[in-house]
Parts: C-alpha cells; structure tokens; sequence
C-alpha cells in the first residue's frame, strides 16, 4: 500500500526476504519459532511505521484461531497409525543396501573406463640402419630492413652559443639564443623546418639516430626542411654506409 519493495524492507531491517514474503501472503507457518516471529513483526511494523501493538496483537489473534481450527481437524481425522519399528528397519536397510550397491557399480565401471584409457605401451621397434643424412644447403640471409618511421622524435645538444628558430608541424616552438650544454626536444608527426644561426655549434639526433652536421660554425642555415620522406638524407649513419658500398 506505501509503495515499498521487500527487498528495500529486507536491506534495511536486515529480516530475510523470504520470511517477509511469508509475512505478506499469510503464510505464518514457513516463519521461524515464536520468538523469532516476535521480532521480526516488530521491526517490521516500526520500518512501517505501524504501532508494534497492534500488530503484535492480531499475530496473537490469528496465531490462536490456527491453533483452534489445526486441533479440530486432527480430531476430526483422527489419529494417524504409527508405522511399525520392524518395518521402518527393514526399510532402513533395503535403501541401504541399494545405495551401497549403487555406490559399488559406479566404482567399478569407473574403474573400467580408466583402465581402457591407459594408454598401451608398445616395445620399440627393431632401430633402422642409420642412413646418411645430406645437410639442407644454406640459405643466405638478407639483412633485415629498417622499420619504415612513423613520426620524427628530435633531440639537440648545443656545444656553442646558437640563435635558431624550430617549427614543428608548422608550429613555432622555438625562436632564440641556446647556450652551451643546453638541450632541446620535440616530436613531429610530418615536418621539422630550421633556421639556424651557428650550423656548428650543435649537435642532433632524430630518432636516437646521429644526424648530419648542418654545416661550420659561424655559418647560417636557412629553411632546412625534414620530413619522413627525406629524413635518411639527414642521417650520419645512412652517409656511412653509402660511403662503405
């Protein structure tokens, strides 16, 4: 009627649902003993709001009227004949022994099954005559390709005073004097562009690779231009091993 869940009821009054259940389709005998039931109403009708009076008196009420009409029906059907000792221990024992027979097959097929899936251990053959073995000819390796790159990871190391100007990507992330033991790093995805004034007073290297020098110290360097296309002209190593072809 309050538009209240059982499971909220259950969670808050920590009663179990099932015994709430029981509660609301008037289903008293699934609930626990008496005492049991007193409290559970109890923290029921104080969740509800209900006086726990009331409520603790129609439980009474109905816990009564049960009784009167469970005495009548008994009277009316009579006692029920009580079931021989004898033959209660012969039904003991035939179950008994039905179960331990039961237990003994499964045993015994299981047993079976395992032993049909050993495997057979069969004794080796005769050894065949050893026969000359021709080694496969040697196949000549090619060295492996460089990875193609992807993006250009760029690191400098000024050993002199240098003014140059950096754009990565079209952006300008660079544009002054650097000092000696200085460093500077960035990443492109496409295209480095530098302008220096002192081609000699540094170092760099483009994806932990030594590149060429841009030029003597002193000299100026305009517009030079890396891309992931002509990145390996910028490569010391590259120059040396064309040099050892």
């Amino acid at each position: 009627m309050r538009g209240i869940s059982l499971k909220e009821i259950s969670d808050s009054t920590k009663i179990n649902l099932r015994f709430l259940r029981a509660l609301e389709e008037d289903q008293l005998d699934l609930l626990p003993g008496r005492f049991f039931i007193k409290g559970i109403l109890r923290s029921y009708a104080d969740y509800l709001g209900m006086d726990e009076s009331t409520v603790l008196n129609k439980f009474y009420e109905e816990e009564q009227y049960r009784s009167q009409e469970s005495g009548e029906k008994q009277k009316n059907k009579g006692s029920v004949p009580e079931i021989p000792k004898s033959f209660r221990n012969k039904m003991f024992f035939g179950i008994s022994f039905v179960v331990i027979l039961a237990l003994l097959s499964s045993l015994y097929f299981i047993f079976q099954k395992d032993k049909k899936d050993q495997p057979q251990i069969q004794s080796d053959p005769a050894p065949a005559r050893k026969e000359a073995i021709t080694p496969p000819p040697q196949v000549e390796k090619k060295p492996a390709e460089a990875p193609v790159a992807t993006e250009m990871n760029l690191a400098i190391t000024f050993q002199q005073e240098t003014w140059l100007q950096i754009y990565i990507d079209g952006a300008l992330l660079l544009d002054g004097i650097k000092y000696p033991g200085e460093e500077f790093s960035a990443t492109a995805a496409n295209e480095i562009l530098i302008t220096v004034g002192n081609a000699g007073g540094l170092t760099y290297t483009i994806n932990q690779r030594t590149g060429k020098s841009l030029g003597r110290a002193g000299q100026v360097v305009r517009n030079i231009q890396i891309t992931l296309d002509n990145l390996k002209d910028y490569l010391a190593q590259d120059e040396e091993a064309l040099d050892g072809q």
